[in-house]
């Protein structure tokens, strides 16, 4: 039986005992962090908690290992941003798992990941919440009273969503990505890994250059588009061209840069405009430019591109019932 004390002479939290209220361990937040707010929670079934709220919005929590010395009960500390104000901690139960409520200016509800410790969080929209309790009748089931500034409210958290990793194998290296909403497609800029270059330096057999590929909804590769040998890409984007009809055709737009130095094309790069063609990537229009092109955004129907120390504005235009780019 122990409890959790903050202290703001010394910016600890300490550990003691109950009920003879002795110190079994003393923890510095380091800095001038003060603990406004302290809970210990069983946020996870297997999991014993200590989270403390301290002055400038962050949640520092821990797991408590009861068994183990002194300087090993408080393991795995993460500190977690939820606002720029002191949040109060408030546990409530929903659907069965254990949530805590941080009552802040940007409320926030913590949790736990299934089958693991580590703390996620997920934002509330509401603003400016001072305090949260739970509230459970017949009329209104597991819901929370939330109190603001001019308001009581009483509601129900949604199913908490949290981030699902997965990770997908990729043989290069992803520098950039678009998705290309129509076609339900995501574009990517890659380049070669170290190791692949260092094949080809050493004479092994070709490998792929940098380049662009097509993935679909699943990221398995549709097609791969190659650029030219020392050229990179460094940004690329979606776009209509200002065309907002339902049907406007999707292009990907690639803005590259050559690596040669002391070559002729040691200050060039291209804008590179693909659509999208049976799961492939079609080049319909291909501009070079005396620079690299670090960067490109959308702008009035066409595209505006940083290229060497200037900003470059290229408009799309439509020629023999072709479409090509012109400065």
């Amino acid at each position: 039986k122990w409890a959790a004390v903050g202290t703001w002479k010394d910016a600890n939290v300490q550990l003691v005992s109950l009920p003879d209220l002795r110190t079994v361990h003393v923890e510095n937040l380091g800095g001038n962090s003060i603990a406004r707010s302290v809970l210990f929670t069983t946020i996870d079934e297997n999991t014993f908690m200590l989270l403390i709220a301290d002055g400038d919005g962050y949640v520092i929590s821990y797991v408590l290992n009861t068994d183990g010395g002194p300087d090993e009960i408080l393991l795995e500390k993460r500190r977690i941003n939820v606002g720029t104000q002191p949040a109060t901690l408030i546990p409530f139960r929903n659907r069965n798992r254990m949530f805590v409520f941080a009552a802040c200016d940007r409320p926030t509800v913590l949790y736990t990941a299934f089958r693991s410790r580590k703390l996620l969080c997920s934002n509330i929209n509401l603003r400016e919440v001072t305090q949260v309790s739970m509230f459970d009748s017949e009329a209104f089931p597991e819901c929370l009273a939330i109190a603001t500034e001019s308001s009581l409210i009483i509601g129900v958290v949604d199913d908490v969503q949290g981030f699902h990793v997965r990770t997908i194998p990729f043989d290069e290296q992803p520098r950039r990505i678009t998705r290309v909403p129509k076609a339900r497609r995501f574009a990517v800029l890659f380049e070669k890994q170290d190791g692949s270059r260092d094949r080809k330096e050493s004479g092994s057999p070709k490998t792929e250059m940098d380049g662009v590929v097509l993935l679909n909804s699943d990221f398995q590769v549709l097609h791969r588009f190659n650029f030219e040998e020392n050229e990179t890409g460094c940004s690329l984007l979606t776009t209509t061209f200002g065309d907002d009809t339902e049907d406007a055709p999707e292009h990907v737009v690639v803005a590259t840069a050559y690596n040669t130095e002391g070559s002729a094309n040691s200050e060039t790069g291209r804008i590179l405009v693909f659509a999208i063609v049976d799961s492939r990537l079609l080049l319909v229009s291909e501009t070079e430019m005396k620079g690299f092109v670090f960067c490109i955004e959308q702008f009035m129907g066409g595209i505006v591109a940083g290229v060497s120390g200037r900003v470059t504005l290229l408009k799309w235009e439509e020629v023999e019932d072709k479409k090509t780019k012109g400065k």
